[in-house]
């Protein structure tokens, strides 16, 4: 004897119920987190201290990314050593730049991800 879909309807029914509320509770806390560090960001004046100084290491490593390549580009015959060592240094370089620039921008996103559609710092559009 088979299964019909009716015989499940119930079960995906639960199931349905189950992940609303889950991305209910998700979207609660989402929203809870980008309340609390859009505080952090507006009242607490060491986050403007901690984004400036990331802000300083971002710049100093986009320079050492930017030297790299452009000594890896230019027309100064290089060894195969200095060819390598260049190439890790940019790519350490560059890495640690989009790093930074991602910890910088990291609360600006969870602020985000917090506010409900619709709406943008606070304001209904």
């Amino acid at each position: 004897m088979g299964m019909s879909l009716e015989d499940f309807s119930g079960v995906f029914q639960e199931a349905r119920e189950s992940n609303e509320k889950i991305e209910r509770e998700q979207a609660e806390l989402r929203a809870a987190v980008g309340n609390s560090m859009r505080n952090l960001k507006l009242s607490d004046p060491r986050w403007s201290l901690y984004a400036t100084h990331l802000a300083e290491f971002a710049d100093l490593a986009k320079g050492r990314y930017e030297a790299a390549n452009k000594r890896l580009t230019g027309d100064t015959w290089l060894s195969d050593e200095e060819t390598g060592q260049l190439r890790l240094t940019a790519a350490r370089e560059g890495a640690s730049y989009r790093a930074f620039k991602q910890a910088i921008d990291f609360i600006d996103t969870l602020i985000q991800r917090g506010t409900p559609e619709g709406e943008i710092d606070g304001n209904t559009i």
